[in-house]
């Protein structure tokens, strides 16, 4: 007798773990990301391609008045739009035509330099998703934004040395992202004063 409440106990617990996962996933908007690799919520609503940790984060900090800047654009954009000003620069035409008509500036730049040169000093945060990724890290250190967020971080490790030589926090949000397994998206803070040492 006692086996068989062990057995109907770890399949209850077994069910209850599918049955949680499952709802996360549907909650969360992950399966409804997954097919047409679109980044949204449950509801069909854009979501910034980033890990869910970092969503929740800027779903907390972002206040109407940061001015936010994307090397490459997309959902993110859309949902920035929204919530604060938003300028983006993108390498491919065609992609940037796809958030044309929302409430942001879009610069369409092939020119690898004119591109890693997009983000200003007087940039709340820079989000580096996009083309060139390091070429894009050594101009941020140079203009030094309050915060800056590296998507994909644990692929572009260049790109977070040189972060890391120009601002003193890194947080790591490590999570599954819309529709995409586990991942990095990192978030850098607090800039170096150029006397400190930085690029």
């Amino acid at each position: 007798m006692r086996s068989e409440n062990k057995v109907h106990a770890l399949i209850g617990c077994v069910y209850r773990g599918i049955r949680n996962a499952y709802d996360l996933l549907i909650a969360s908007g992950w399966l409804r990301s997954r097919y047409p690799m679109q980044a949204m919520d449950r509801t069909g609503k854009p979501l910034p391609w980033l890990t869910y940790p970092a969503i929740e984060w800027l779903k907390q900090s972002i206040k109407p008045h940061w001015k936010v800047c994307e090397y490459g654009v997309g959902q993110s954009t859309i949902w920035f739009s929204t919530r604060c000003k938003v300028r983006g620069v993108e390498r491919n035409p065609e992609w940037a035509k796809r958030v044309a008509d929302i409430n942001a500036c879009i610069t369409v730049q092939g020119d690898r330099t004119e591109y890693a040169s997009f983000a200003r000093a007087s940039d709340t945060l820079v989000i580096i998703d996009g083309n060139w990724r390091e070429d894009c890290a050594k101009h941020v250190c140079m203009v030094k934004p309050e915060m800056v967020i590296l998507d994909n971080s644990w692929d572009y490790v260049a790109a977070v040395e040189v972060l890391r030589q120009t601002y003193t926090i890194e947080i790591p949000f490590v999570g599954f992202a819309p529709g995409m397994n586990i991942m990095a998206t990192t978030l850098f803070l607090c800039p170096r004063k150029t006397s400190e040492g930085s690029l």
